[in-house]
């Protein structure tokens, strides 16, 4: 089939080089490019489209649904520009109640719980007996903890179809949200599985409940099936290496590694690709433009990809993300040896100076926050009652991490004396170059789960990481204040779901003591215990 459509799509091309000012030729290029080469690359024409016939509500939602199904990629404008779609899709035909679905489920993937929610409801007053509109309610409502309401959604979307994967997967993670009762999260998900064994979404679902618990070697290998939502590579990509080969599989290969998620993760997963060196013959490593500049000094790589060329002259391909699974690593064995990333010692020597300037005598603790990310996942925290009241302690420097046109940042903190860093800081084409810069000078790093305490963790920098109640996977739920992934960081984990200010109270008495005893030294001293799960029925510390 695929060879069949392939002159289809060549003639589309021709009638766009030929017509290019015709929305219906480039809204037809965009639908032939979905079949043929996947829905990130139908994003392009299909924008050409809409920018020709604004107007048209179809281009709109096919746009809007090509941005929703290619969610894993990279592409252009992001999040935002897929939303933006997303919300164009509905003011054109607001009767149509897929397009406030769409809308649910992209906002909620966003972090927009409230737009994402207003979205479902939208949805369901236009068609109240649609089972996958109750799931992606139940979903956006679950993101905004609305846990009862959450739990009613997908049971109603359950009582209209039984058979609905997707539900029994929400369902699932409603209920792994806690941690209170594992073994039903797991009956759910699986019935999920078992309503659908195809379906990518329920797969990964239980992968990342079964990671967040500890169980790597399952988890790992379902976690595989994210690959299967990703857009098919473009022609000239090497083959994948295959989910079940092992090192010893790649004796003497050029082997390309390539970062398929956010900045953090390559940060994160870097560490991992000197591991196959014993095995392969040459290693490049693809990743985001901005990100080269930072990782040049991760060991191990060989080539970092900037061309086509690079690509070209490797022979297997895989997803950093994917190297636990080669490796086999578990909780015990992944490598936590920091700093394994550094800052340009001539950033740092400028952020140092600036750093020590006004600062006389015994100087005062500094320390970086950082309260904002970027995407979804649930990882934010509000600041008013986390960070705020961090800023009452005495003999604290506060410096915030955030770039000068992070404008939403900058307001949540508005009349909190926490410093900018300037106009400067991060503004050119390369990611973090400042960042780590600065974070060389700073004591301490207070960060919610983005990628700068990604960084700070590779840099060997410490670090307090505050968590939500149910955090990321990567943060594994058998480690309370601990984390294996780096030494030098401590989590703080909202203990019950809505209560931020008691993380914000437990972080606030930890720094006033460690303010007290500051005597102005480099780096103060923070123990390193080993990231060792606590021993079996060992009362766990509140943080």
């Amino acid at each position: 089939m695929a060879g069949a459509a392939l002159p289809s799509l060549s003639v589309c091309r021709r009638a766009a080089a030929t017509n290019p000012g015709s929305a219906d030729v480039w809204l037809v290029l965009g639908a032939v490019t979905a079949t043929t080469a996947g829905d990130a690359a139908a994003v392009a024409p299909l924008r050409r489209a809409l920018i020709i016939a604004p107007n048209r509500a179809d281009i709109a939602g096919n746009l809007a649904n090509a941005y929703e199904r290619a969610a894993g990629a990279r592409l252009p404008g992001g999040v935002g520009s897929g939303i933006a779609a997303a919300r164009g899709a509905v003011l054109l035909n607001p009767a149509a109640p897929v397009a406030w679905g769409r809308l649910a489920v992209m906002a909620s993937d966003a972090d927009g719980h409230r737009e994402s929610v207003a979205a479902g409801m939208r949805a369901l007053r236009l068609s109240p007996e649609t089972a996958e509109i109750w799931t992606s309610l139940g979903g956006a409502l679950r993101r905004s903890e609305r846990r009862a309401e959450a739990f009613a959604a997908f049971a109603r979307a359950l009582s209209l179809n039984p058979a609905l994967s997707a539900a029994w997967a929400g369902l699932g993670l409603l209920r792994a949200d806690n941690d209170e009762d594992p073994g039903a999260a797991y009956v759910l998900l699986d019935r999920g599985v078992l309503a659908q064994p195809d379906l990518a979404w329920s797969r990964v679902s239980r992968a990342l409940v079964r990671l967040r618990a500890g169980r790597t070697a399952e988890g790992w290998d379902e976690y595989e099936w994210r690959m299967k939502v990703l857009p098919p590579p473009p022609p000239g990509r090497p083959p994948a290496i295959p989910s079940d080969a092992r090192p010893t599989d790649l004796h003497g290969r050029s082997v390309l590694a390539s970062a398929e998620q956010g900045m953090g993760d390559a940060i994160q997963f870097i560490r991992l690709v000197s591991l196959l060196r014993p095995w392969v013959a040459r290693i490049a490593v693809e990743c985001h433009p901005a990100l080269r500049r930072l990782l040049r000094g991760a060991a191990g790589v060989d080539v970092w990809v900037e061309n086509n060329e690079d690509v070209a002259a490797c022979d297997g391909e895989i997803p950093l993300m994917s190297l636990p699974r080669l490796l086999g690593l578990d909780i015990d064995t992944i490598p936590a040896s920091v700093p394994y990333l550094t800052a340009e010692p001539a950033a740092a020597a400028k952020w140092r100076l600036r750093m020590t300037a006004g600062e006389s005598g015994t100087r005062p603790l500094r320390v970086g926050l950082a309260w904002r990310g970027s995407g979804g996942g649930g990882r934010t925290a509000p600041f008013d009652p986390v960070f705020a009241p961090l800023t009452g302690v005495k003999g604290v420097r506060f410096i915030g991490l955030h770039r000068e046109v992070d404008q939403a940042a900058w307001a949540a903190a508005a009349g909190r004396p926490v410093e900018r860093p300037g106009d400067d800081f991060d503004a050119g084409s390369d990611a973090f170059i400042d960042t780590a810069a600065i974070l060389e000078s700073l004591d301490l790093l207070i960060s919610i789960d983005t990628a700068t305490a990604h960084l700070a963790g590779a840099l060997g920098r410490p670090v307090w990481l505050v968590l939500s109640h149910s955090p990321d996977w990567r943060w594994f739920s058998p480690f309370h204040d601990v984390t294996p992934w780096y030494p030098r960081t401590r989590l703080f984990r909202r203990p019950r779901s809505g209560d931020w200010s008691a993380v914000g109270e437990a972080l606030a008495d930890r720094l006033a003591e460690l303010a007290a005893s500051f005597n102005g030294a480099p780096t103060p001293c923070f123990p390193d215990p080993p990231a060792t799960a606590p021993a079996p029925g060992a009362p766990a510390s509140p943080y």
